[in-house]
């Protein structure tokens, strides 16, 4: 991450969508992504992201932002 487009970064964030099949839990996918070699070569930090927004009310109630498959 970095400061400013001028700035050299310490370090970078990447989002993955994967989608889940039949079968599969979000610890599964967790696991596959974190087995990928270059993940293990460089020691990347793989999770899950939360989504902790307030609702209309103010009540915020983190959750963890996985979507099963139908």
């Amino acid at each position: 991450t970095s400061p400013s487009r001028c700035a050299v970064a310490d370090s970078c964030a990447i989002s993955l969508d994967r989608r889940m099949t039949a079968g599969e839990t979000w610890q599964s996918c967790l696991a596959e992504i974190e087995a990928l070699p270059h993940v293990k070569e460089y020691g990347a930090k793989v999770s899950m992201y939360e989504y902790a927004r307030p609702s209309w009310t103010g009540l915020t109630y983190p959750i963890e932002c996985y979507f099963p498959t139908w």
